[in-house]
């Protein structure tokens, strides 16, 4: 690396205090969770509705589980797919895949049949974790086509008994046929815990499918080592610690859920506050109620909020930090934003294949406007990572040239391609190749970037 790149002009911009590169202390999101359970077994991990979850209670539900997987047959690298919504079943599906010594299989819940039936085959899965209304209406009629062996159900009505119409409304908890309740499973194994199992930072912890805009979708295997790293890079770059509480409006399948809701919660031993799906009222009455400090999601998601009725700025007077990707970002719907809800919406950006974010603007600046586009820059590149522009052949262009493609950025860690698994492994996300498109012309020179990873 040579050149300006070299001198990695961006690290002025980071904010005060922030280091140049980090370090993580943990090899996995087992360890993190581990080490955060024995400092703090008692604190909040989830608040669902009016219901708790402390991180006592997730090791006592992912341990059930993990037996109850092993019991079925689940071994060492064996993956288990989580077609749920956000409900705490995700985070526990997580926990007793990795303490069954295998991974676990991101799914949209929104996925029908076909979608299922190719997740599950490319991913190999022999385990699904499921709602039960998702089982009896979609996975029931594809697992034979698949190789799930294991499938244990759950509500959404676990771990809550506030049931909001708004999205419970004619729903009831079932145990169908051929399945297993997660909630039996820990009445079953109370006080009984799985064997230890050896997991390494290069052992992948979930496959996370792309959302197939330019073909089938692809899993990009993220390693443990990746998440813990992306986890470090939000604490760090929001200043994010014990008493500051997540709300997880993204997805917990999709990566900036995983990471920036789940991973980020973990690591610092923090509440995670989640509604089962995104519905705007009843999110904004979470906020009301548990007074969220953080948030990453995307921009719709604030713009809803914002419109919701009722909605007065003092409602989010508790957020200190918010940050958005997923779509670029105009300056007159941030400054709207900002006057609605009265704290600033920091850009974000990274990809599926690069388990969450490779830039971001720091806390307390605001972006400045692509002149190409008019939109927002998604900011510098966080720690480790680093951003070239290059020209037609290949080779760093001067300073104020514009880029014949995206820059390639390279970094510490990120999710590796494919690699063999019985019976399949699954099809690799174009995780190491450069050029993927971008939304923002590159310019050599520039510290506020809108590059990827490759």
């Amino acid at each position: 690396m040579t050149g300006v790149y070299a001198a990695k002009p961006w690290l002025a911009l980071y904010g005060e205090g922030q280091p140049a590169s980090i370090t993580p202390e943990h090899d996995t999101l087992l360890a993190v969770f581990e080490a955060t359970l024995a400092a703090t077994p008692d604190a909040v991990a989830i608040r669902y509705f009016d219901g708790t979850l402390t991180f006592a209670d997730l090791d006592t539900a992912s341990d059930a589980l993990a037996l109850g997987l092993l019991e079925g047959g689940f071994s060492a690298g064996d993956r288990m797919g989580l077609y749920v919504q956000n409900d705490p079943a995700f985070v526990i599906g997580l926990l007793g895949a990795w303490k069954a010594g295998g991974s676990a299989v991101a799914i949209n819940p929104m996925n029908k049949s076909a979608e299922l039936t190719y997740l599950l085959t490319d991913s190999g899965a022999t385990a699904l974790l499921c709602l039960d209304e998702l089982y009896t209406s979609v996975a029931a009629g594809v697992l034979p086509e698949t190789s799930v062996t294991t499938v244990v159900t759950c509500s959404g009505l676990d771990h809550q008994t506030r049931a909001d119409p708004r999205l419970f409304e004619g729903t009831t908890k079932t145990t169908p046929e051929g399945t297993v309740d997660l909630a039996g499973l820990v009445e079953r194994y109370a006080g009984q815990q799985p064997p230890p199992v050896q997991l390494s930072g290069s052992d992948v912890g979930v496959l996370t499918y792309t959302s197939g805009t330019t073909g089938r979708p692809k899993g990009a295997m993220n390693t443990h080592s990746t998440m813990v790293f992306n986890a470090y890079t939000y604490r760090e770059w929001m200043h994010l610690g014990p008493d500051d509480v997540v709300l997880g409006v993204a997805p917990l399948f999709h990566i900036t859920g995983l990471i920036g809701h789940v991973a980020i919660a973990m690591l610092v031993g923090c509440p995670l506050v989640i509604a089962h799906r995104f519905q705007p009222d009843v999110v904004l009455e979470a906020i009301r109620e548990h007074r969220p400090t953080f948030t990453v999601g995307a921009i719709a998601v604030f713009i809803a909020l914002g419109n919701a009725a009722g909605a007065v700025r003092e409602d989010f007077a508790s957020l200190r930090a918010v940050y958005s990707g997923g779509a670029p970002i105009a300056p007159a719907v941030t400054d709207q934003l900002e006057e609605k809800l009265g704290v600033y919406v920091h850009n974000i950006y990274g990809l599926t294949e690069t388990n969450s974010p490779s830039h971001g603007v720091p806390m307390g600046v605001k972006a400045p406007v692509d002149e190409n586009s008019g939109a927002l820059s998604v900011g510098v590149p966080v720690y480790d990572t680093v951003v070239r522009v290059l020209g037609e052949d290949g080779e760093e262009v001067p300073v104020g040239e514009v880029g014949s493609s995206p820059p390639p950025v390279r970094r510490w860690c990120r999710a590796t391609g494919s690699g063999p698994r019985p019976p399949r492994s699954p099809s690799p996300a174009a995780s190491c190749a450069p050029g993927t498109s971008a939304s923002w012309t590159p310019r050599a020179g520039s510290s506020w970037s809108t590059a990827r990873r490759t």
